[in-house]
């Protein structure tokens, strides 16, 4: 039976097209827990029912090579992927300080903890992707710049890229933004919106960071794009050189999606932060309307999941809890964190954790909104990296 349409939204399901031919139970068991109970299926001529809500992905859409278990635990990796994370981090501030003094970045460590990232990605897809909900307001530009990393990295896997690429995108997102070494500190640390004469110089920083790229030694010539091509737009509206879609290249289509959803999660002077789920919602817009390339966009929401890491969710049961990982297999159902009980009273810890798509978990729960962690005084980074 070939199915061209399903009865909920695009972003609530777990396939990557909403046309498909069903094959077997499998796939009608993966209907049904996503909470399809109607799909409209083509008839012999051709005819069809009423479209879906959400729009289909091309045949050409690049399918992930990304099935199966993770072959670590997730708790068990991240032990580990708060290694790498330090590690990068530590990596972009000598980076930058070495291109402020004159000298040559260390392409050396920045290949090796690219490898790393991508290593702690194969072993979990998690673990390293969730510590991207770590925040500094002093020392935003680094967290930032590993939480491109991570991100595009973890794009890219969902993509299917071998590690090889993996490792190049890793290393070019990493030093996405090496071009703010050159915008006056007065500038780029200012406590508010930028005048446009600030905005002009400010603007001049993908092509400063694409041209201390060429000139160092040993950074492959594809590891130059995400510097070069970050701040553009498919739709001709971005800079330095207003691209669209068909002009930018795969990794810089990577890098810009990374780059918009770790900006906006992240509470600045001139705009608070979002909820990943609102900026998924938002980036789809932006997928839709040319800005981003839609298909990438859809692997980035595959990737992330409908409820991201870190989000405060609310459960039918009333409780509340932080996304601690996600089911791949069952959007709707990741292993929560429970951190207030029905009553609105935070749980001291340890807090127990529920995997909701356990059958024998009771009562059985589910998620019934996605909150704003900072009305409730909730910092979910504190949860993710066990400090609560």
């Amino acid at each position: 039976m070939h199915v061209a349409g399903l009865d909920i939204p695009w972003e609530l399901s777990p396939f990557l097209r909403h046309e498909m031919t069903i094959e077997d139970e499998h796939q009608i068991d993966k209907l049904r827990e996503c909470g399809v109970r109607h799909v409209d299926i083509l008839t012999d001529d051709g005819d069809r029912g009423e479209p879906d809500d959400g729009p289909d992905l091309p045949p050409e859409a690049p399918v992930s090579d990304t099935e199966g278990p993770d072959p670590v635990p997730y708790e068990v990796e991240l032990v580990r992927a708060k290694a790498v994370y330090a590690k990068a981090k530590a990596i972009l501030k000598d980076s930058m300080e070495e291109v402020r003094m004159g000298r040559t970045i260390n392409t050396g460590a920045v290949t090796e903890v690219a490898n790393e990232m991508v290593e702690s990605l194969f072993r979990n897809r998690d673990a390293l992707a969730g510590l991207s909900r770590l925040k500094s307001f002093d020392e935003y530009t680094f967290f930032h710049s590993v939480n491109v990393g991570i991100l595009a990295t973890a794009l890219g896997r969902q993509q299917g890229y071998p590690k090889e690429d993996l490792i190049r995108l890793g290393a070019g997102a990493l030093l996405h933004d090496i071009g703010k070494v050159t915008i006056p500190l007065s500038i780029l640390n200012k406590p508010g919106r930028f005048t446009q004469n600030e905005y002009e110089i400010m603007k001049q920083h993908p092509e400063a960071g694409a041209e201390i790229l060429r000139k160092t030694p040993g950074i492959a010539e594809e590891s130059i794009l995400p510097a070069l091509e970050h701040q553009e737009r498919g739709d001709g509206t971005g800079y330095p050189y207003k691209k669209k879609l068909p002009e930018m290249s795969r990794f810089g289509l990577i890098t810009q999606i990374a780059d918009v959803y770790d900006a906006m999660t992240t509470d600045r002077v001139y705009h608070k932060a979002k909820t990943p789920y609102d900026i998924l919602r938002y980036l789809y817009q932006l997928g839709e309307s040319g800005q981003l390339d839609h298909i990438t966009v859809q692997n980035f929401i595959q990737c992330t999941s409908i409820y991201p890491i870190g989000s405060l969710v609310e459960l039918d049961s009333g409780e509340r809890g932080i996304v601690l990982s996600v089911n791949h297999y069952k959007l709707l159902a990741p292993r929560v964190m429970i951190v207030m009980n029905k009553d609105r009273n935070r749980i001291p810890p340890p807090c127990p954790v529920v995997d909701l798509s356990d059958p024998s978990v009771d009562p059985p729960r589910s998620i019934r909104a996605v909150l704003d962690p900072s009305a409730f005084g909730i910092n979910p980074a504190m949860y993710l990296e066990g400090l609560v």
